[in-house]
């Protein structure tokens, strides 16, 4: 979530969520006062492939030999049969430990056990050999003494085990962390928050990573299936990836298969499962300042060290589902389950904020303190200027014990509770039939102290009113794949996420102006709900920042939906598996554009005051600001966005040792639109024909009637990523591998893009008032809105536009088996986008040369700097 221009208190659990935790918690613990404390079983999504060719000792192929894959913790079973050509493929194979059966009549039955499938594996059998049937009733080969190695995928992926999400250290409850440890993946720094990644939340973690030099917002984060992503910022999750819910963590980096949905970057996590036997756990986490140094600024400035904490307690369960008395499920085969809680209990330091702040004697004209100060005349004092002053805190610092005069210093810690359930069902109807479904609930509750964004402005000082953010998130994906014989599968996934921030005042009085005496309107009045304070952004001028974003009516939520459907058949020719497939989501994202409609104010020293000693506070409680402006209205940007995309892709089995893959994938892609059309672009063509007639000339959108589409941009029929990889096996024995492949994937742009872009005239108006010549608060009331309208900036879209951001990416890799179950892999991986939006500076003047612009000689001189979005490289 980011807002724009500026980028909560503990609560008790409702009764719904107490029931809830109350119950959750009552079968886990009645289950694990009796249990081993061990690691629940993997469970299900991004499913991988098993194949192989089947021979005997001379090379020739067997055909009609039955392989059975069956998983070690569920002990549910896969079966395929080999055909005319020898060749295998088990599609829809889930992440998971298996034990692999290859028999055929005339031969010693084949075996092998421990072999470890991650999320979309691609694993071939290389020494899949049968011996004529003697006395020996079977041949067994272990998997766990070497690592598999892929040796019929040219796709660039990492995988994060479950062993080394465990064994890593990281410093929140996000798997996410461990992307930092991934060859071309750089961590910059936290995004949406103040604190970086080590805070539980739904603002941390995804979009703080680049990979491959890819931007942060064109990294897509997927949970069991379902797409988990904030739109608005593609940065957020709706699901946080526990290290204690989820089993692994997959990642895709370049040239992967055209069966992938999602791009350029793809982390796929998956939930643990239940198995045949139950386990569970129950643990907690603390740290605590206790153990931490004093910051310099809290040495600098005489503070105490701040008690920020974190806890996180939890616990899980997972097995069998059994009805004593009963005979279901009694092979404990069929039907699993998985419960997580955890409470985290958050205490934040949000760090110090030094700052300048009116004294006590300073709200009632008395300025005898500073050098050359004296005292304003009552009669030139305002009570709007005033009330502005008292919603300042009083000072708390020495200002001559500092050189740069703070005389105020903020040191807040803030509370960030969370909650997490999750609970997944898997269900094994048949060999041929599996279902599993997961839900996943969160809910935190944020206290901002500064503003509704994460951070703080430099020098700023807390607002009157902290805001709270009482968040909630919800996701369910749910899994059926059917198996029709040994050549045809098809795996259908549905899924929906929702991420919902609703923003409150924890005290709307204490923000309220006619509550706390500020006694004027405004120029645009009755278009706020809470009348806010007008906002002071300064510290340049050593004013400390009281800022706040607009549209509070009371309050405003923020709401996001995903909800997609992914159909995949699989068909296996010979040695070709083929595969096709469909996708469709469905996104919505709305939000406000937070305009400063309450104003925005600036004091400075000058025009100095009578009495005031140059004191920009002088100026604030006599009521004359340097600057003045304000917006009309807020305007909600109610987004959504389609996009259907279908693919087809051929997995060749060329020879023993060659595996070639052939595919692509086509996207009816889109961009996020307005359902309003609010969305405005900018017509240079128009401007001359429409100086004489329209007020705003060449500003074009849905809602004036103009034919742009409700996006801004022009969005193609259909683009085409094509996908292409082989792998040759060196040895023929998976010992030494070389792999690599290329592929374009087209994906859309983050809804702040087109969120930017309502705020235009003539739907929003607004005012701007520099002195001189001067203009008092006191006569703001009285403005007329069209005497004072600036020189407008517009932010517009290109409404010519039809191009689709695409990343190209290519990889080559060596892999190479050594001792001691060690593999080494050498890889060159290059990527490269295009169409990447980006505001262009659209009204420069050439001469004279300015690259701020001049105004009267810019080309466009009804406008003043015009930021045209764009996807130019």
């Amino acid at each position: 979530m980011s807002f724009s221009p500026w980028r909560g208190r503990r609560r008790s659990l409702s009764p719904t969520e107490w029931k809830t935790m109350r119950h959750a918690l009552s079968v886990v613990l009645g289950a694990t006062i009796t249990l081993f404390i061990s690691h629940p079983a993997l469970g299900q999504a991004a499913t991988g492939s098993l194949s192989g060719i089947v021979s005997d000792a001379t090379g020739g192929v067997i055909q009609g030999a039955n392989v059975t894959l069956i998983n070690e913790a569920t002990k549910t079973v896969r079966r395929s049969v080999s055909n005319d050509a020898g060749f295998f493929s088990i599609q829809a194979v889930p992440a998971a430990t298996y034990t692999v059966v290859v028999e055929a009549p005339g031969f010693n039955a084949w075996q092998r056990t421990g072999l470890i499938f991650h999320a979309g594996d691609r694993l071939a059998l290389t020494d899949l050999v049968l011996t004529v049937q003697d006395i020996a009733e079977e041949m067994t080969v272990s998997a766990n003494i070497d690592i598999p190695m892929t040796v019929d995928s040219g796709e660039k992926s990492a995988v994060i085990t479950d062993q080394q999400i465990q064994n890593l250290s990281i410093v929140g409850r996000s798997a996410v962390e461990l992307l930092k440890i991934l060859p071309g993946t750089v961590f910059m720094g936290g995004r949406n928050s103040p604190t970086g990644g080590e805070v539980a939340g739904f603002d941390e973690g995804i979009g703080s990573y680049r990979v491959n030099g890819t931007r942060g917002d064109a990294v897509a984060i997927l949970s069991d299936g379902a797409d988990t992503i904030d739109p608005g910022c593609n940065c957020g999750s709706a699901v946080t990836p526990n290290v204690d819910m989820i089993q692994e963590v997959k990642v895709l980096t370049s040239n992967f298969s055209a069966d992938n949905n999602k791009g350029p970057i793809v982390v796929q996590t998956v939930s643990k499962a239940g198995s045949s036997d139950f386990h569970g756990e129950a643990y907690a986490y603390l740290r605590n300042s206790i153990f931490n140094s004093k910051s310099w600024s809290q040495n600098r400035y005489g503070l105490e060290k701040p008690h920020d904490r974190f806890f996180f307690p939890g616990l899980n369960i997972g097995g069998p589902v059994v009805i004593p008395g009963t005979g279901s499920n009694k092979r404990r085969d069929k039907l699993f389950f998985f419960l997580g809680a955890e409470w985290m209990r958050q205490d934040i330091d949000l760090g110090a904020s030094p700052s300048w702040v009116p004294t006590a004697k300073m709200r009632n004209g008395y300025f005898t303190e500073l050098n050359g100060g004296g005292v304003i005349p009552p009669t030139m004092l305002d009570p709007g200027g005033q009330a502005i002053a008292r919603a300042y805190p009083l000072p708390n610092l020495d200002p001559s014990a500092n050189a740069q005069g703070y005389n105020y210093v903020s040191q807040i810690v803030t509370p960030q509770p969370r909650n997490q359930q999750l609970a997944r069902v898997d269900y094994s109807l048949s060999d041929s039939t599996k279902v599993h479904s997961r839900f996943n609930h969160e809910a935190e509750s944020l206290r901002r102290p500064y503003q509704i964004s994460g951070g703080k402005l430099n020098n700023q000082v807390p607002y009157p009113s902290p805001v709270l953010s009482n968040s909630r998130s919800y996701s369910w994906s749910t899994s059926l794949l059917n198996a029709f014989g040994a050549t045809a599968t098809n795996e259908v996934v549905l899924a929906v996420s929702h991420l919902g921030y609703p923003i409150r005042f924890a005290d709307p009085d204490k923000v309220d102006r006619r509550k706390l005496g500020y006694p004027y309107d405004g120029v645009f009045p009755d278009e706020e709900a809470v009348p806010l304070l007008p906002v002071l952004p300064s510290a340049g001028l050593r004013v400390g920042p009281l800022a706040q974003v607009g549209g509070f009516d009371p309050g405003f939520d923020v709401m996001k939906w995903l909800v997609s459907a992914n159909d995949n058949f699989s068909r296996i020719l010979a040695t070709h598996t083929l595969k096709f497939g469909a996708f469709y989501q469905r996104t919505t994202n709305s939000q406000p554009t937070n305009l400063t409609v309450q104003g925005v104010a600036v004091f400075a020293p000058a025009p100095p005051v009578a009495g005031g000693a140059g004191s920009p506070f002088a100026n604030m409680v006599a009521g004359r600001p340097l600057y003045y402006s304000e917006s009309s209205k807020n305007i909600v940007g109610d987004m959504a966005h389609n996009e259907l995309s279908f693919y087809a892709q051929d997995s060749w089995k060329a020879s023993r040792r060659l595996t070639v893959d052939l595919g692509a994938r086509f996207c009816h892609c889109g961009f996020m639109y307005d359902k309003h059309g609010y969305i405005a672009g900018f017509d240079p063509a128009r401007y001359e024909a429409d100086l004489s007639s329209k007020e705003f000339p060449g500003v074009v959108a849905n809602y004036l009637g103009d034919n742009i589409p409700k996006s801004g941009f022009r969005t193609p029929f259909l683009k085409v990523g094509p996908r292409m990889g082989a792998a040759y096996d060196l040895t023929g024995k998976g010992h030494t591998v070389i792999r690599g492949g290329a592929g374009a994937v087209y994906y859309r742009d983050q809804a702040n893009v087109q969120i930017n872009t309502i705020a235009n005239p003539p739907l929003v108006r607004s005012v701007e008032i520099w002195a001189p010549p001067a203009r008092k608060l006191s006569e703001i009331d009285n403005i007329d809105p069209a005497t004072y309208a600036p020189q407008y900036q517009l932010n517009v879209l290109d409404p010519t536009d039809d191009r689709t951001p695409v990343t190209y990416s290519w990889s080559l890799t060596l892999s190479q088996r050594v001792p001691y179950s060690t593999a080494i892999e050498l890889s060159y991986v290059g990527t490269t986008s295009r169409n990447q939006v980006a505001p262009s500076p659209y009204n420069i003047n050439a001469v004279p040369e300015s690259r701020n612009g001049v105004p009267g000689v810019r080309p466009f001189t009804k406008y003043g700097s015009i930021s045209l979005g764009t996807h130019l490289f």
